[in-house]
C-alpha cells in the first residue's frame, strides 16, 4: 500500500462514482504495476482522433509515434474510423476552432493545488493532467467522441454554440448560455481542474471549450463547439471534493463500498475492481441469503481456492478439488434438477 502523490482529473471523475475503485487501483495497487487493460475500441477511437488533431495543429507532434504507442494492436481498427472523422472535421469544424485563436498543444503538468475552504482549512493535494489544448486566451479546450462503434449511437449534448453536420453550421442550441456543469459534470470537473494546473484562481470567471464529435447510429457525424462558463460555486464545490477525495485516498478514509448498478455496472461492464470490493462482495452473500457468512470467503474465487458457477438468478462458490481441477457442473443446494 503506497502514497499518492497526485490525482488525475480522470481518476478523480471516477473516484465521484466509488472512492473504493480508485483506492484498490491506485493507492492498494491490487493489480501491481500494470493496471488492467481498460481501452476498449470507443475509448481508443477518442484517443487516435485526439492525435490527430493535436499533430494537424502542431506538426511537432509524430502522429504515428503517438498512434503506436496509445493505440493497443487490438483496437488498430479505431484508426480508420478516426481518420474517417478527422478528415471530416479538419474542414470547416477545425477552421472554425483555428479562428478562435489557437495557442498550444497542452502538456502534462503537476502541480500542488492549495485551497481553504469555508472554515478556514487549508488543504494542499498533488493534481496531474494534460489537457487537449490551450487556447491564446488561457481557455481549455478537450476534444469528446462519442458514439463510436456504439449501436446506439450518440447525438450532441444541448448548449452548444454551433454544430456541423456534413459542413454545414446548424448555429447555436438554446441552451448555450448555460453552466458548463449543467451541460455535463464530467466536462466541467476535467476542465476546470486543468484551468488550475495552468494558474487559474478559483472562484475567477472560467470558461472552458469541447469539440465534441458525434457518432449516430446511422454513422452521421455532428461536431459541436462548446464554450461554457463554470459557475463559482461549481468551482468552490469540485475544489473542495477534490481535496477531501485525494487526502480520503492516502488516510484510508474513504467512503465503506456499496454495490448498486449504476455505480458498479456501467455500458453492461461489471467494475474491473469487483473481485476485491468488499461492497460487491457484500452484495454477492446478500443475494444468495448468506449474508451472515464472512465477506473475506468469497475472496476464494480471486485466491483460486474456489470458481464461481453461474444460475439463473445469481451465482454461487464451489470449492475446487484438492488436485485443483474445477468442476464442469454444480447445482446450489435444493436447486431443481
Amino acid at each position: 500500500m503506497g502514497k499518492l502523490r497526485y490525482l488525475s482529473p480522470t481518476s478523480f471523475i471516477k473516484a465521484l462514482n466509488c472512492q473504493h475503485q480508485v483506492k484498490l487501483i491506485k493507492v492498494d495497487q491490487v493489480f501491481g504495476d500494470e493496471p488492467p487493460d481498460e481501452q476498449s475500441i470507443a475509448m481508443a477511437t477518442g484517443t487516435a482522433f485526439d492525435a490527430m488533431c493535436k499533430a494537424a495543429l502542431n506538426k511537432r507532434f509524430k502522429l504515428k509515434d503517438i498512434l503506436d504507442s496509445e493505440i493497443m494492436p487490438k483496437n488498430k481498427m479505431a484508426i480508420v474510423l478516426a481518420q474517417t472523422i478527422f478528415d471530416e472535421y479538419s474542414k470547416a469544424p477545425l477552421e472554425a476552432l483555428k479562428h478562435e485563436g489557437v495557442g498550444y498543444v497542452g502538456a502534462d503538468t503537476e502541480v500542488d493545488l492549495e485551497y481553504t475552504d469555508k472554515t478556514g482549512k487549508k488543504w494542499v493535494s498533488g493534481c496531474r493532467g494534460l489537457p487537449d489544448l490551450v487556447m491564446t486566451d488561457g481557455r481549455i479546450t478537450d476534444w469528446k467522441v462519442n458514439g463510436a462503434f456504439s449501436s446506439w449511437g450518440a447525438t450532441p449534448k444541448p448548449g452548444y454554440i454551433r454544430c456541423f453536420l456534413k459542413q454545414k453550421d446548424l448555429g447555436p442550441h438554446i441552451g448555450s448560455l448555460d453552466f458548463l456543469e449543467k451541460v455535463d459534470q464530467g466536462w466541467a470537473v476535467q476542465t476546470y481542474l486543468y484551468a488550475r494546473l495552468f494558474g487559474h484562481k478559483v472562484g475567477s470567471p472560467l470558461m472552458a471549450g469541447i469539440e465534441q464529435v458525434a457518432v449516430t447510429k446511422e454513422s452521421d457525424l455532428y461536431f459541436a463547439s462548446f464554450r461554457n462558463s463554470i459557475s463559482v460555486d461549481f468551482q468552490h464545490w469540485c475544489e473542495l471534493e477534490f481535496h477531501k477525495t485525494f487526502h480520503a485516498l492516502n488516510n484510508g478514509t474513504t467512503e465503506t463500498p456499496h454495490y448498486t448498478k449504476y455505480r458498479c455496472v456501467q455500458y453492461n461492464k461489471l467494475c474491473n475492481v469487483a473481485r476485491y470490493c468488499d461492497g460487491y462482495q457484500a452484495f454477492q452473500l446478500g443475494s444468495l441469503g448468506l449474508s451472515g457468512q464472512s465477506v473475506q470467503s468469497s475472496r476464494a474465487v480471486s485466491e483460486g481456492t474456489a470458481v464461481p458457477v453461474s444460475f439463473e438468478g445469481g451465482c454461487f462458490l464451489v470449492k475446487k478439488r484438492p488436485d485443483g481441477v474445477q468442476p464442469d457442473s454444480a447445482l446450489p443446494s435444493g436447486s431443481p434438477l
